[in-house]
């Protein structure tokens, strides 16, 4: 085994610790909130869609949320995603699932970090300490890995791709070119949008920088040609769908700070040494919401703070660095909405990317300077911090685990410093000792500091099966609330929970909703949290336009699970009336609501004109389906169980129709009268028509980029290597 490759093991070996660790303190430690309400129940999904032979765009099991590609949140096409889903469909037990997610994406972050070290000539031992201390800060650790799992997969391709156009920036190398765009490929299909921003405003510094230094635009091209190919190839395929749909779907795109909700405040900053400091930066869903405490990073800080010469003779990629640290933290610091972002600690990450980079840089680069001056505003520092850990604390200053927390950090700062006072003329501080401080500062986080995992969105039992079972090929409803741990019955799943175990379902998540499917069913948030009565009254209602039949029926719903006290008389009536019937649910307080003479419906058409003129042939994965289409005299109007995106086509004999959209909501198509055959309906994005031509110009510009690379004057360069010792 050659030493790179050793060096990757290790990092895995790393990445594995962590996930270790980060288990024994809690079971589920990854598997919370959106992670068990949004991620893995899509990812299950769309691995049973690859599985199936097909591209994971849209799939029918749910109406909330079903068009993936518009709802990229769920990052379908992230190299992540793609290894956990295919896993997901393939094993039960769900806390593995995410633990492997996790592992990933922290094993991705200490690689990106450790060839961001080695660009940065910094010795291998320290680019794996660099490594360790970025994969291990509070937001990556405690929310994206545990819970937004797309913002994982972003932060750890944001590493990457910046490592690599450092990079590249050092060499303009074609190798060197294709591993800084597809870096980047891998960051839009990550689709965590605050990433991607912080990358646009490093790759403008650094094109700032790299200018300056050599005074020639030429050298500017193939930064260029990076970003336009990336955009070509990775962001107008992934994204356009969801601006093509604008108005079948509601974000909002304002500019707002109501509140500073998820704003950290300048106390951060000044906290920033306090390994501990873990207060609250907002109330959120009810309880207080992401304990951050910036770890050791803030310990080592002070090392090269009090004991480094610090060198005049700064690198440009040094400077680089610390523009970006300035960039990220005004970015930190930003409105809490900015257009499609928001909630700007989510570039906490970034800004302890930066920080952590300079500290090891100039530990491994500085000259070691000791004295007993430097020494005592040391400890003045240190005894400061101490007691601003005191003065921050949540609850009661003096509560125990307060001081435990004084103390320890006081131990730890004093094992950073125990060298000096053996051994003042040495050059270099000892790996050993700082790797050791280091992990035992981010262990004492997790044995002393709650993560997400305590709050009420903890759902330790969340089972691997449900007991209860539901025609495949019809859809659930759920209007009552989570009553206790037990999640092996319908009633007490929701968001996109039914994914996980098969079940069609009304109840999905969406961050940009659907426009006719949310007056159908108003909801209070993006989970799917449909508002009971409203949507009892709008299901019970006749079908606009075709006799004898109701809103439920065209939806195909088989099953609804209600709360006693949502079923007043009016309501109850209105259920009787749609012919759908209530009785007792076995968990108290809850009612099931299933009608009483079920319909047969021929695959997703649930109306038809002239009933059984059309006939299900066959169905291809969730975007084709085909169906046998008898004569008739008459025009024919059908209706069809699937929500409305303008991408659906449907043709008979080969002559495409147009589909409409019956209220905004469902797909609708009309059938003119004596035509038979065979009727094929599909879902295409719209987008595919601009998009394979975007990425056919962008592999071409990286031809374009290989003339420029080949025919620039390059300055002499002395290339590094990952693996040197």
């Amino acid at each position: 085994m050659n030493t790179l490759t050793s060096r990757l093991v290790l990092c895995g070996l790393m990445g594995l610790a962590i996930v270790l660790i980060a288990r024994w303190k809690f079971q589920d430690f990854f598997f919370i909130d959106d992670a068990q309400n949004v991620f893995l129940p899509f990812f299950r999904e769309m691995g049973n869609i690859w599985l199936s032979g097909h591209v994971p765009i849209l799939t029918t099991n749910t109406y909330w949320g079903g068009n993936i590609l518009v709802d990229m949140q769920i990052s379908p096409f992230s190299p992540q995603t793609i290894l956990t889903a295919l896993l997901a469909a393939k094993i039960a037990s769900l806390d593995l699932i995410a633990d492997f997610f996790a592992w990933l994406n922290i094993t991705l972050v200490i690689m990106g970090s450790y060839w961001l070290g080695r660009v940065l000539t910094i010795r291998p031992k320290y680019s794996l300490l660099l490594g360790f201390m970025v994969a291990t800060n509070q937001v990556f650790i405690y929310v994206f890995c545990a819970s937004w799992w797309n913002y994982a997969s972003a932060f750890a391709w944001f590493v990457v791709s910046f490592a690599a156009l450092l990079q590249f920036r050092q060499a303009q190398r074609m190798q060197a070119f294709c591993y800084a765009l597809l870096s980047l490929c891998c960051l839009f299909a990550s689709a965590g949008t605050q990433m991607q921003l912080a990358y646009f405003v490093l790759f403008v510094i650094l094109l700032i920088f790299d200018y300056r230094q050599y005074r020639r635009a030429t050298r500017l091209l193939p930064f260029c040609l990076i970003g336009l190919c990336a955009v070509l190839i990775a962001a107008v395929p992934l994204m356009s769908e969801y601006i093509l749909n604008k108005t079948l779907i509601e974000r909002s795109s304002a500019i707002n700070n109501t509140g500073n909700f998820l704003v950290p405040s300048w106390g951060y900053v000044i906290n920033f040494f306090n390994p501990f400091f873990h207060t609250y930066i907002h109330w959120f869903g009810g309880y207080k919401y992401l304990p951050i405490a910036l770890g050791y990073v803030g310990i080592i800080a002070l090392l090269p703070l009090f004991f480094y010469q610090h060198a005049n003779n700064k690198s440009v990629d040094l400077n680089i660095i610390l523009a970006a640290t300035a960039a990220a933290l005004i970015l930190l610091f930003s409105s809490s909405q900015l257009n499609a972002t928001r909630w700007p600690f989510r570039y906490f990450p970034v800004a302890i990317l930066f920080m952590a980079t300079i500290i090891v840089y100039f530990i491994d680069k500085s000259k070691l300077c000791y004295s007993s001056t430097r020494l005592r505003y040391y400890l003045w520092s240190m005894g400061f911090f101490s007691l601003m850990q005191l003065f921050s604390a949540d609850t009661s200053v003096f509560k125990g685990r307060n001081i435990l927390s004084v103390v320890f950090f006081i131990l730890l700062c004093l094992l950073l410093i125990f060298p000096f006072s053996k051994q003042r003329k040495i050059t270099t501080y000892p790996f050993s000792i700082l790797c050791i401080a280091s992990f035992l500062a981010w262990l004492g986080i997790i044995l002393q500091t709650n993560t997400l995992a305590a709050s009420h969105l903890k759902y330790s039992h969340l089972s691997n099966a449900i007991s209860e079972s539901f025609p495949k090929n019809r859809y659930v409803l759920n209007l009552a609330p989570i009553a206790g741990n037990n999640h092996e019955t319908l009633s007490n799943l929701f968001s996109a929970q039914f994914l996980l175990y098969g079940v069609k379902s009304i109840n999905g998540y969406s961050p940009v909703g659907h426009n006719g499917i949310q007056k159908l069913f108003p909801s209070t948030t993006s989970h799917g949290y449909f508002k009971p009565q409203e949507s009892l009254h709008s299901i019970s209602q006749p079908a606009e336009g075709i006799a004898g039949l109701f809103n439920y029926q065209l939806m195909n719903i088989s099953a609804i699970c209600a709360l006693t006290s949502d079923i007043t008389p009016d309501i109850a009536a209105s259920l009787n009336k749609a012919g759908l019937g209530i009785e007792p649910y076995w968990i108290k307080n809850k009612l099931l609501i299933q009608p009483v003479t079920p319909r047969l419906t021929a695959g997703s058409l649930t109306y038809q004109t002239i009933d059984g003129s059309i006939s299900l042939d066959h169905s291809d994965g969730m975007t084709h389906e085909w169906f046998n289409v008898k004569p008739a005299s008459v025009k024919r109007t059908l209706i069809f169980s699937r929500v409305y995106w303008p991408g659906y086509h449907a043709l008979v004999n080969e002559k495409e129709y147009p589909v409409v959209a019956y209220k905004n909501a469902l797909v609708k198509l009309e059938l003119p009268a004596d035509i038979s055959g065979k009727l094929q309906l599909y879902y295409e994005p719209i987008s595919w028509q601009y998009s394979k031509w975007s990425m056919l110009i962008g592999f071409i510009l990286i031809g374009l980029a290989a003339k420029t690379i080949k025919l620039s004057n390059m300055t002499p360069y002395k290339p590094y290597h990952l693996a040197e010792n």
